[in-house]
């Protein structure tokens, strides 16, 4: 049986902005997948009050006040060790975890391991935003979570809830181990590996082509995932 045909986990953030030591998580989803696309029992999300402002234009993306947080929120530093046990937890039950632009969640995620002075556990994710851009390279249009949904066949609604969309993620990672083999075929560990490759690819066609328009990109200094 392929990894896909399997229970695969899903992992999303809202946060107050982009940068992971900076700013704050207020939502977070942890959803587990059966084979058959079921959202298991055991799966987890939650707002998350960030103990601080939201600025109002990232609360016009996921639709998250600072009210609302203080509100319906849970406690910052008990969803984060929530957080960190699934993460433990599915490492040890060698389940993969699907990640779309696995860099920003898990960086956030890395910021925070590193404030308890400890470290992520090892983990194979499937990030199908660096598998679209490999597998389909020369495919003009934009590559968000949403564009590249509704090029293979799914219909995302309600976007930048992170519930919805770590669901779509993981359908997504099945749907397109369907169409290619190289995903399919691979353990996840493999494909994990084949990631790490193919991001280092995409980043240095990526900074070739900012140099031929005159501008620089640190993309190719970023690794994947983390």
């Amino acid at each position: 049986m392929s990894w896909s045909d399997k229970t695969i986990a899903a992992f999303d953030l809202e946060t107050t902005g982009l940068s992971p030591y900076a700013d704050e998580i207020v939502q977070i989803a942890f959803i587990y997948q059966d084979g058959a696309g079921a959202i298991l029992p055991e799966s987890w999300t939650t707002i998350v009050n960030p103990e601080r402002v939201i600025p109002s234009n990232v609360s016009a993306i996921h639709g998250i006040t600072t009210e609302r947080a203080i509100k319906d929120g849970v406690n910052l530093a008990g969803a984060i060790d929530e957080l960190f046990q699934r993460l433990h937890d599915i490492a040890t039950r060698d389940i993969p975890l699907t990640i779309y632009n696995a860099p920003f969640d898990l960086g956030f995620m890395q910021a925070r391991a590193e404030r308890r002075s400890t470290n992520l556990p090892s983990l194979n994710i499937i990030d199908p935003l660096v598998c679209d851009r490999h597998l389909d390279k020369y495919r003009r249009g934009a590559r968000s979570l949403e564009s590249v949904s509704r090029h293979y066949g799914l219909s995302p609604e309600n976007l930048h809830d992170a519930n919805v969309d770590a669901q779509l993620t993981a359908s997504l990672a099945r749907v397109m181990s369907e169409k290619y083999p190289e995903m399919r075929d691979s353990s996840f560990t493999e494909l994990h590996e084949k990631q790490i490759a193919w991001h280092n690819d995409w980043a240095e066609s990526y900074a070739k082509f900012m140099q031929s328009k005159g501008r620089r990109s640190n993309v190719a200094r970023r690794t994947w995932p983390i």
